[in-house]
């Protein structure tokens, strides 16, 4: 099954797939920074998406967290 892509570069955007996301019961997470030193290297996207197989509308949230400001 294809897999959609839907990546996040705005606020109303981080809110919409975060209430999409909020009903599914198990997530897959990945998410890359911005080199391998974890004293100093940042988290740069976050990857959310359903690990149910069967879900004909799958969708990896990318979060770009450079462009959306974390919660305070």
């Amino acid at each position: 099954m294809p897999v959609q892509t839907n990546y996040i570069t705005t606020e109303s955007g981080y809110a919409e797939a975060i209430q999409t996301l909020s009903h599914v019961n198990k997530l897959c997470l990945d998410f890359e920074t911005t080199g391998l030193d974890a004293r100093i290297a940042q988290p740069r996207l976050l990857q959310l998406c359903s690990t149910d197989p069967t879900d004909v509308n799958r969708t990896v949230y990318v979060f770009d967290l450079f462009a959306v400001p974390a919660d305070d």
